[in-house]
């Protein structure tokens, strides 16, 4: 087995201030970002367009969870069936994958997926194991994992990050892992305690068209880079928002924070951070006790001068852009949301709009993709 490397995060050192009222703190830059000014659909997206997921029989999807795209398909995981979705990019089912069982090429549960040479990764904690499959239900191979894992991303053929959620007995949230050989090759972000308690609908990994790979994490505003010697922070997020996290939320249990910030104006989560050329684009939840509670918004920032403009996701109807959709993704300079057929029937009729109706949705056919094209 290789050395492991005992990696932590970077001391920060003296603040200097820039332009826009960005600081930077040894390379650590902090982004100022305005969540009460917002800005319109208009402002964000020039463009949108959408994708109804063919209904085939009983083939249908309880809860999108996450969506994958290579140059073909779409692959959609989908935690209440416990089963992975293959369309193509016009919407058109290809296949489904279910396998729930206990034998070798079965799976207790599906919690994250990835897709690597054609090939589906599929991870199921409890059983410690990833399982491969072809785009046509094959099943390939079992990877079999030494420790308790919740998501994961793959590097190359033989090197792999594997995430914990501050819950596995390495006490390490994040490994390099060589699963060709089995060994782990570098350990990073310890934890002194397990917290035993996982959020549903993200992961920590955000992979860049430039092969970059950034990390987000509950109830850290810091937002890091991770390679294979160095997990380094490598941006710091203020929110204008009427509440704020802890001072040290290290200090306290992801439950008991969970429950205390429950109903605060405060973001606890960066659910997805990405950067395309000079923009870095970012979308979370935040409680809006004015607008109905809890609501996603999105943020970009244009890097030449850290200037951001700020969306909140609604359901609106706009000049040339109705924002409707749960947030899914951000991938290949478009924001990706989804949205059940009764829901985009009932925005159609109400804002008489008539996009849809050519579509001749049932209330039970499965869930529409929304695809709108950053400027």
């Amino acid at each position: 087995m290789r050395k492991l490397l005992n990696i932590g995060v970077l001391s920060l050192m003296l603040c200097i201030t820039s332009c826009s009222d960005t600081k930077i703190e040894h390379d650590l830059i902090n982004l100022n970002i305005d969540v009460n000014n917002l800005s319109s659909t208009k402002d964000i997206f020039s463009d949108f367009h959408f994708v109804p997921l063919e209904t085939v029989g009983d083939k249908l999807i309880g809860e999108i969870d996450k969506i994958l795209a290579d140059s073909n398909y779409f692959y959609i995981l989908d935690s209440q069936t416990k089963s992975i979705f293959i369309y193509n990019h016009k919407g058109k089912y290809i296949n489904q994958i279910s396998r729930l069982g206990r034998a070798g090429e079965e799976y207790l549960s599906v919690d994250d997926i990835a897709v690597y040479n054609s090939h589906i990764y599929a991870l199921c904690r409890s059983s410690r194991k990833i399982n491969v499959y072809s785009n046509e239900n094959k099943y390939i191979k079992s990877i079999p994992l030494n420790d308790w894992y919740t998501h994961f991303h793959i590097l190359n053929d033989s090197l792999m990050f594997l995430d914990s959620e501050d819950s596995n007995a390495k006490s390490y949230n994040f490994i390099l892992h060589d699963y060709q050989n089995g060994e782990d090759v570098a350990l990073f972000d310890g934890f002194e305690e397990q917290q035993s308690y996982l959020f549903s609908g993200f992961n920590p990994f955000n992979f860049n068209s430039d092969s970059s790979l950034f990390i987000t994490k509950h109830f850290d505003m810091n937002v890091y880079t991770l390679g294979e010697t160095a997990m380094t922070p490598k941006y710091n997020l203020n929110f204008n928002t009427t509440d704020l996290l802890p001072s040290d939320t290290k200090k306290n249990k992801k439950e008991e924070l969970s429950t205390s910030l429950r109903y605060k104006n405060v973001v606890k989560r960066i659910s997805e951070f990405k950067m395309f050329g000079k923009y870095i684009y970012m979308y979370y939840d935040l409680f809006v006790p004015s607008n109905g509670g809890l609501r996603s918004h999105i943020t970009v920032v244009d890097t030449t001068d850290y200037s951001s403009k700020t969306l909140l996701v609604e359901a609106i109807s706009g000049d040339k852009i109705p924002m409707m959709g749960s947030a899914l993704s951000i991938n290949n300079g478009y924001f990706i949301t989804h949205c059940s057929a009764s829901r985009v029937k009932s925005f159609d009729e109400r804002n008489k709009l008539n996009i849809f109706s050519s579509l001749n949705l049932s209330d039970y056919d499965n869930p529409l993709l929304f695809f709108y094209k950053f400027k």
